[in-house]
């Protein structure tokens, strides 16, 4: 994200390792999540910090990086990010093409094939899906917006996007995802930051990339030792207003 106000532009970077793996009727995520060591006004200056976690169907466990301690949350994501037509499954990330506004190849290669796409929000999420989420967000205590202005913030953000979208020829797969968003999207987020009090002047750009691989791969992920003695989040919540 690259952030600018009076005071001058400054980037915030998050850099992830993820890991997906079915396992029978659940699933495991394990993420390695790092920040740049250079702070940022988004970051309020704060330092480089690097976080294990870990998410399940119904719990998310997290080690925080200045005591180590292991906490956990009970949590859904209102949807199963493994299911085959949701979250990272290939076919979720190809079904923006089924849901594109505009597609255009943009390079071809014997293995590879690169579109270019903007999306049409209303083929990307249906009522239903969007509701389900809300629900299940609420239900979290993590959004607590009105459903119809959280949608429109959603149809005006989706709409900006501009979406790279690279596609192995062999299996089908997508190997590579970008998204750029060029435009300021804080007009569109300014209203769900809470008690955030930005400058009138601040503006935000975002662009994301995704290198997808392995797919199919066995990776024998397991919970650590220490995450399953995890203390309830709301203790670190108690202590640190950062959660």
């Amino acid at each position: 994200m690259n952030y600018d106000d009076s005071s001058g532009p400054q980037d915030f970077r998050i850099n992830y390792d993820m890991l997906f793996e079915k396992q029978e009727d659940n699933f495991l995520v394990r993420m390695l999540i790092e920040t740049p060591t250079q702070g940022s006004a988004l970051q309020g200056g704060a330092s480089a910090q690097r976080i294990e976690a870990y998410l399940t169907k119904d719990k998310m466990c997290l080690r925080y990086p200045e005591t180590g301690t292991w906490y956990y949350k009970d949590f859904n994501l209102g949807f199963d990010i493994m299911a085959i037509d949701q979250g990272f499954s290939p076919q979720s990330i190809l079904k923006m093409l089924d849901s594109a506004k505009t597609v255009e190849i943009v390079d071809e290669t014997p293995s590879l094939t690169k579109y270019y796409l903007t999306l049409d929000f209303e083929k990307l999420m249906s009522q239903v899906d969007l509701d389900n989420y809300l629900e299940e967000m609420k239900k979290n205590g993590v959004m607590p917006f009105d459903a119809a202005q959280y949608r429109e913030m959603l149809r005006n953000f989706t709409s900006q996007m501009q979406i790279y979208l690279s596609i192995d020829k062999k299996n089908g797969y997508p190997t590579e995802f970008d998204m750029v968003i060029d435009k300021n999207i804080l007009e569109y987020i300014g209203p769900f930051l809470g008690n955030s009090s930005l400058p009138q002047d601040a503006s935000m750009t975002m662009s994301m990339n995704l290198e997808l691989s392995d797919y199919g791969k066995i990776f024998n992920l397991h919970l650590p030792e220490e995450a399953l003695q995890a203390r309830p989040m709301e203790e670190l919540n108690n202590k640190s207003n950062t959660f």
